[in-house]
Protein backbone atom coordinates (compact mmCIF):
# COMPACT_ATOMS: atom_id res chain seq x y z
CA UNK A 1 0.00 0.00 0.00
CA UNK A 2 1.30 3.26 -1.13
CA UNK A 3 1.63 6.42 1.67
CA UNK A 4 -1.26 8.43 2.35
CA UNK A 5 -0.83 12.21 3.36
CA UNK A 6 -3.00 12.93 6.16
CA UNK A 7 -6.29 15.02 5.77
CA UNK A 8 -5.18 18.76 5.70
CA UNK A 9 -8.43 19.99 7.39
CA UNK A 10 -8.55 17.08 9.87
CA UNK A 11 -4.80 17.65 10.50
CA UNK A 12 -5.24 20.83 11.00
CA UNK A 13 -8.74 20.87 13.48
CA UNK A 14 -6.46 18.48 15.89
CA UNK A 15 -2.99 20.63 16.14
CA UNK A 16 -5.17 23.56 16.52
CA UNK A 17 -7.05 22.13 19.62
CA UNK A 18 -3.61 21.45 21.11
CA UNK A 19 -2.37 24.79 20.41
CA UNK A 20 -5.78 26.68 21.63
CA UNK A 21 -5.85 24.49 24.72
CA UNK A 22 -2.19 25.08 25.55
CA UNK A 23 -2.85 28.60 25.11
CA UNK A 24 -6.07 29.33 27.23
CA UNK A 25 -4.05 27.26 30.12
CA UNK A 26 -0.65 29.25 29.77
CA UNK A 27 -3.04 33.06 29.76
CA UNK A 28 -4.96 31.75 33.22
CA UNK A 29 -1.54 30.17 34.09
CA UNK A 30 0.62 33.64 33.82
CA UNK A 31 -1.82 35.90 34.75
CA UNK A 32 -2.16 33.89 37.89
CA UNK A 33 1.51 34.67 38.13
CA UNK A 34 1.25 37.94 37.85
CA UNK A 35 -1.58 38.31 40.53
CA UNK A 36 0.37 36.27 42.49
CA UNK A 37 3.41 38.01 43.07
CA UNK A 38 3.19 41.78 42.64
CA UNK A 39 0.55 42.72 39.77
CA UNK A 40 1.75 46.77 39.28
CA UNK A 41 5.47 45.86 39.75
CA UNK A 42 5.25 42.49 37.52
CA UNK A 43 3.45 44.63 34.65
CA UNK A 44 5.92 48.00 35.25
CA UNK A 45 8.63 45.13 34.34
CA UNK A 46 7.16 43.50 31.62
CA UNK A 47 6.29 47.08 29.85
CA UNK A 48 9.87 48.42 30.62
CA UNK A 49 11.46 45.91 28.78
CA UNK A 50 12.78 47.47 25.58
CA UNK A 51 11.89 46.34 21.78
CA UNK A 52 15.40 46.19 21.06
CA UNK A 53 16.00 43.83 23.59
CA UNK A 54 12.67 41.81 22.73
CA UNK A 55 14.05 42.02 19.02
CA UNK A 56 18.04 40.34 20.01
CA UNK A 57 15.81 37.57 22.26
CA UNK A 58 13.61 36.65 19.56
CA UNK A 59 16.62 36.21 17.39
CA UNK A 60 18.61 34.45 19.72
CA UNK A 61 15.40 32.20 19.72
CA UNK A 62 15.95 32.09 15.82
CA UNK A 63 19.74 30.92 16.51
CA UNK A 64 18.26 28.28 18.61
CA UNK A 65 16.07 26.83 15.87
CA UNK A 66 18.58 27.25 12.95
CA UNK A 67 20.53 25.33 14.72
CA UNK A 68 19.30 22.59 15.71
CA UNK A 69 17.45 22.42 12.27
CA UNK A 70 20.97 22.14 11.21
CA UNK A 71 21.78 19.27 12.92
CA UNK A 72 18.22 17.62 12.13
CA UNK A 73 19.13 17.34 8.64
CA UNK A 74 22.39 16.21 9.31
CA UNK A 75 20.78 12.89 11.05
CA UNK A 76 18.45 12.41 8.08
CA UNK A 77 21.29 12.74 6.19
CA UNK A 78 23.06 10.44 7.98
CA UNK A 79 19.95 8.02 8.03
CA UNK A 80 20.15 8.23 3.98
CA UNK A 81 17.47 10.39 3.50
CA UNK A 82 18.29 13.90 1.59
CA UNK A 83 14.90 15.88 2.08
CA UNK A 84 15.06 19.24 0.12
CA UNK A 85 16.02 22.45 2.40
CA UNK A 86 12.92 24.48 2.25
CA UNK A 87 10.59 21.34 2.62
CA UNK A 88 12.67 19.90 5.73
CA UNK A 89 12.40 22.96 7.33
CA UNK A 90 8.60 23.87 7.52
CA UNK A 91 8.39 20.35 8.79
CA UNK A 92 10.71 20.53 11.35
CA UNK A 93 9.66 24.31 12.45
CA UNK A 94 6.49 22.61 11.95
CA UNK A 95 6.88 20.19 15.19
CA UNK A 96 7.24 23.24 17.14
CA UNK A 97 3.45 23.76 17.17
CA UNK A 98 3.15 20.86 19.40
CA UNK A 99 5.62 21.68 21.38
CA UNK A 100 2.88 21.87 24.42
CA UNK A 101 2.24 18.54 23.96
CA UNK A 102 3.62 16.25 27.13
CA UNK A 103 7.78 15.42 26.81
CA UNK A 104 7.54 17.50 23.21
CA UNK A 105 6.12 14.22 22.21
CA UNK A 106 3.89 15.72 19.56
CA UNK A 107 6.86 16.73 17.64
CA UNK A 108 7.04 13.24 16.29
CA UNK A 109 4.23 14.85 14.23
CA UNK A 110 7.09 14.91 11.95
CA UNK A 111 7.55 11.77 10.94
CA UNK A 112 3.95 12.12 9.51
CA UNK A 113 4.79 14.42 6.74
CA UNK A 114 8.35 13.35 6.09
CA UNK A 115 7.36 9.77 5.02
CA UNK A 116 5.73 11.52 2.02
CA UNK A 117 9.22 11.87 1.13
CA UNK A 118 10.12 8.70 1.76
CA UNK A 119 11.29 8.82 4.81
CA UNK A 120 10.24 5.46 7.08
CA UNK A 121 9.29 6.28 10.43
CA UNK A 122 11.37 4.25 12.29
CA UNK A 123 14.01 6.44 11.06
CA UNK A 124 12.69 9.98 11.34
CA UNK A 125 11.62 8.92 15.16
CA UNK A 126 15.19 7.88 15.27
CA UNK A 127 16.34 10.93 14.66
CA UNK A 128 14.00 12.45 16.78
CA UNK A 129 14.85 10.31 19.65
CA UNK A 130 18.65 11.14 19.06
CA UNK A 131 17.52 14.83 19.04
CA UNK A 132 15.64 14.51 22.17
CA UNK A 133 18.53 13.10 23.87
CA UNK A 134 21.16 15.14 22.88
CA UNK A 135 18.90 18.12 23.89
CA UNK A 136 18.59 16.38 27.26
CA UNK A 137 22.84 16.05 27.44
CA UNK A 138 23.00 20.22 26.96
CA UNK A 139 20.48 20.58 29.02
CA UNK A 140 22.32 18.79 32.07
CA UNK A 141 25.42 20.01 31.11
CA UNK A 142 24.20 23.84 31.03
CA UNK A 143 22.18 23.13 34.53
CA UNK A 144 25.39 22.18 36.17
CA UNK A 145 26.48 26.10 36.19
CA UNK A 146 23.98 26.89 38.94
CA UNK A 147 25.62 24.00 41.12
CA UNK A 148 27.75 26.75 42.71
CA UNK A 149 24.43 28.70 44.04
CA UNK A 150 22.22 25.86 44.54
CA UNK A 151 24.75 22.25 45.62
CA UNK A 152 21.40 20.60 47.24
CA UNK A 153 20.53 19.96 43.77
CA UNK A 154 23.47 18.15 42.87
CA UNK A 155 22.51 15.04 43.14
CA UNK A 156 19.51 15.44 41.26
CA UNK A 157 21.33 16.35 38.56
CA UNK A 158 24.14 14.04 38.83
CA UNK A 159 21.38 11.08 38.70
CA UNK A 160 20.19 12.68 35.38
CA UNK A 161 23.58 12.64 33.70
CA UNK A 162 24.25 8.81 35.51
CA UNK A 163 20.79 7.66 33.96
CA UNK A 164 21.54 9.42 30.51
CA UNK A 165 24.95 8.04 29.96
CA UNK A 166 24.12 4.69 31.32
CA UNK A 167 20.69 5.04 28.59
CA UNK A 168 23.35 6.50 25.89
CA UNK A 169 26.02 2.97 26.22
CA UNK A 170 23.12 0.24 26.10
CA UNK A 171 21.59 2.08 23.26
CA UNK A 172 25.51 2.95 21.31
CA UNK A 173 25.85 -0.83 20.77
CA UNK A 174 23.83 -3.76 18.61
CA UNK A 175 22.64 -5.61 22.03
CA UNK A 176 19.36 -3.68 22.84
CA UNK A 177 18.19 -3.74 19.37
CA UNK A 178 18.77 -7.03 18.59
CA UNK A 179 17.03 -7.70 22.01
CA UNK A 180 13.84 -6.48 20.69
CA UNK A 181 13.98 -8.26 17.52
CA UNK A 182 14.25 -11.45 19.25
CA UNK A 183 11.81 -10.28 21.88
CA UNK A 184 9.32 -9.90 18.46
CA UNK A 185 9.59 -12.95 17.68
CA UNK A 186 8.20 -14.84 20.38
CA UNK A 187 5.38 -12.51 20.87
CA UNK A 188 1.90 -14.72 20.10
CA UNK A 189 -0.08 -11.17 19.08
CA UNK A 190 0.56 -10.23 16.25
CA UNK A 191 -0.29 -6.33 17.10
CA UNK A 192 2.52 -6.81 19.93
CA UNK A 193 5.09 -8.42 17.17
CA UNK A 194 4.62 -5.62 15.26
CA UNK A 195 4.62 -2.89 17.63
CA UNK A 196 8.26 -4.49 19.33
CA UNK A 197 9.74 -4.90 16.00
CA UNK A 198 9.60 -1.08 15.37
CA UNK A 199 10.62 -0.07 18.44
CA UNK A 200 13.83 -2.11 17.45
CA UNK A 201 13.66 -0.88 13.73
CA UNK A 202 14.30 2.60 15.69
CA UNK A 203 17.07 1.69 18.28
CA UNK A 204 18.72 -0.17 15.18
CA UNK A 205 18.35 3.20 13.35
CA UNK A 206 19.55 5.23 15.94
CA UNK A 207 22.78 3.53 15.87
CA UNK A 208 23.92 5.34 13.04
CA UNK A 209 23.59 8.62 15.11
CA UNK A 210 24.99 7.18 17.96
CA UNK A 211 28.57 7.12 16.88
CA UNK A 212 31.36 9.38 18.54
CA UNK A 213 31.44 12.07 15.40
CA UNK A 214 27.27 12.64 15.02
CA UNK A 215 27.03 12.20 18.67
CA UNK A 216 30.05 14.92 19.46
CA UNK A 217 28.76 17.25 17.08
CA UNK A 218 24.86 16.71 17.89
CA UNK A 219 25.82 17.58 21.75
CA UNK A 220 27.90 20.84 20.33
CA UNK A 221 24.94 22.03 18.70
CA UNK A 222 22.35 21.56 21.58
CA UNK A 223 25.16 23.64 23.69
CA UNK A 224 25.25 26.04 21.44
CA UNK A 225 21.48 26.25 20.67
CA UNK A 226 20.13 26.11 23.89
CA UNK A 227 22.92 28.20 25.21
CA UNK A 228 21.74 31.24 22.59
CA UNK A 229 18.47 31.45 24.72
CA UNK A 230 19.59 31.03 28.42
CA UNK A 231 21.60 34.07 26.96
CA UNK A 232 18.34 35.13 26.01
CA UNK A 233 17.27 35.53 30.11
CA UNK A 234 20.26 37.11 30.50
CA UNK A 235 19.82 40.20 28.38
CA UNK A 236 15.74 40.40 29.80
CA UNK A 237 17.25 40.35 33.35
CA UNK A 238 20.07 42.73 32.22
CA UNK A 239 17.28 45.06 30.58
CA UNK A 240 14.92 44.73 33.79
CA UNK A 241 18.07 45.96 35.72
CA UNK A 242 19.02 42.78 37.08
CA UNK A 243 22.05 41.83 38.78
CA UNK A 244 23.09 38.87 37.61
CA UNK A 245 25.98 36.62 36.23
CA UNK A 246 25.87 35.30 32.67
CA UNK A 247 26.51 31.78 33.66
CA UNK A 248 23.97 31.57 36.48
CA UNK A 249 21.09 32.67 34.23
CA UNK A 250 22.08 30.02 31.77
CA UNK A 251 21.84 27.44 34.17
CA UNK A 252 18.69 28.75 35.77
CA UNK A 253 17.20 28.38 31.93
CA UNK A 254 18.69 25.20 31.74
CA UNK A 255 17.63 23.92 34.86
CA UNK A 256 13.80 25.12 34.33
CA UNK A 257 13.51 23.63 30.90
CA UNK A 258 14.84 20.39 32.36
CA UNK A 259 12.19 19.95 35.36
CA UNK A 260 9.52 20.88 33.21
CA UNK A 261 10.40 18.02 30.89
CA UNK A 262 10.59 16.08 33.87
CA UNK A 263 7.17 17.00 34.62
CA UNK A 264 5.57 15.58 31.81
CA UNK A 265 3.28 18.19 31.93
CA UNK A 266 2.63 19.97 28.35
CA UNK A 267 5.32 22.02 27.73
CA UNK A 268 6.39 22.20 30.83
CA UNK A 269 3.94 24.65 31.33
CA UNK A 270 3.77 25.78 35.17
CA UNK A 271 6.58 23.25 35.55
CA UNK A 272 8.97 25.39 34.00
CA UNK A 273 8.14 28.82 35.17
CA UNK A 274 7.96 28.62 38.64
CA UNK A 275 11.29 26.68 38.92
CA UNK A 276 13.12 29.47 37.11
CA UNK A 277 10.88 32.68 38.98
CA UNK A 278 11.73 30.63 41.88
CA UNK A 279 15.54 30.28 41.41
CA UNK A 280 15.92 33.53 40.39
CA UNK A 281 14.00 34.91 43.69
CA UNK A 282 16.37 32.83 45.84
CA UNK A 283 19.75 34.59 43.99
CA UNK A 284 18.41 37.68 45.13
CA UNK A 285 16.24 39.20 42.06
CA UNK A 286 12.87 40.79 42.83
CA UNK A 287 9.96 38.50 42.56
CA UNK A 288 8.44 40.87 40.35
CA UNK A 289 11.17 41.02 37.98
CA UNK A 290 11.58 37.39 38.31
CA UNK A 291 8.07 36.45 37.43
CA UNK A 292 8.34 39.30 34.80
CA UNK A 293 11.18 37.99 33.25
CA UNK A 294 10.38 34.48 33.17
CA UNK A 295 7.17 35.32 31.54
CA UNK A 296 9.09 37.38 28.68
CA UNK A 297 11.71 34.69 28.18
CA UNK A 298 8.57 31.86 28.28
CA UNK A 299 6.99 34.42 25.44
CA UNK A 300 10.01 34.74 23.22
CA UNK A 301 11.04 31.13 23.28
CA UNK A 302 8.13 28.52 23.85
CA UNK A 303 5.63 30.31 22.17
CA UNK A 304 7.50 32.20 19.54
CA UNK A 305 8.39 28.70 18.71
CA UNK A 306 4.34 27.19 18.76
CA UNK A 307 3.34 30.30 16.57
CA UNK A 308 6.69 29.70 13.82
CA UNK A 309 5.39 26.02 13.85
CA UNK A 310 1.86 26.47 13.34
CA UNK A 311 2.52 28.90 10.50
CA UNK A 312 4.77 26.46 9.19
CA UNK A 313 1.94 23.58 9.44
CA UNK A 314 -0.44 25.88 7.47
CA UNK A 315 1.91 26.28 4.68
CA UNK A 316 2.15 22.51 4.66
CA UNK A 317 -1.37 22.17 4.65
CA UNK A 318 -2.03 24.51 2.07
CA UNK A 319 0.87 23.00 -0.01
CA UNK A 320 -1.39 19.32 0.52
CA UNK A 321 -4.50 20.69 -0.42
CA UNK A 322 -3.32 22.30 -3.65
CA UNK A 323 -1.19 18.80 -5.01
CA UNK A 324 -4.72 16.91 -4.46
Amino acid sequence: MGYSPPNPGRLHSRWLRVIGASVVFAVLLYLGAVLIANPQATWASISSMPWQTWLLVLLLSLVNYALRFLRWQNYLYRLGHQVPWQRSGLIYLGGFALTTSPGKAGEALRSVYLAADGVPYSRSLAAFFTERLMDTFAMLALACLVLTQFAQHQDLLMMMLLLVVGGLLILRGPHFANFLKHKAETQQSERWKALVNRFGDLFQASQALLAWLPLGSGLVLGLLSWGAEGFGLYLILQALGADIQLYMAVGIYAFGILIGALSFIPGGLGSTEATMATLLVLIGINPAVSVAATLICRVATLWFAVGLGAGSLAVLAAGQSQDR
